[in-house]
């Protein structure tokens, strides 16, 4: 979802970036919910900088509470500030042009993938 507020031809197709001429008049638009986004920031180096991860190293997990405890309170937020940036960017962009007030429906995921492994009978993420 974020590589859609920069992407040249998706920009172009949307509103014509500055040509009113190329741009597509569109029904709706169906975007990611920003899933493959969440998945790009949890993969993030478990060692490096806090504020470049989702995700906090096993020595940091408190002792209790719900999966939250594994999660970077802070770093959750700034990453839910970007795709709250994003998606409003996304929103101008479409207003720009043919597709002014075009429905957006986002999709999303039921529930996070916790990592890139096959799943079925035997087998899990």
């Amino acid at each position: 979802m974020a590589d859609t507020s920069t992407e040249p031809a998706f920009l172009n197709l949307l509103n014509g970036s500055g040509n009113p001429h190329l741009a597509w008049k569109w029904d709706a638009i169906l975007m990611s919910g920003g899933g493959n986004d969440l998945i790009d920031a949890a993969q993030a180096d478990p060692q490096g900088e806090l504020q470049a991860r989702l995700l906090l190293r096993a020595d940091k997990w408190p002792t209790n509470g719900g999966v939250e405890r594994f999660v970077s309170l802070p770093d959750w937020q700034t990453f839910s500030d970007l795709l709250d940036r994003v998606l409003f960017n996304l929103l101008e962009e479409r207003d720009r042009n043919v597709n002014l007030g075009v429905p957006l429906p986002l999709h999303s995921y039921d529930h996070v993938t916790v990592r890139n492994a096959p799943a079925g009978p035997g087998l899990a993420p």
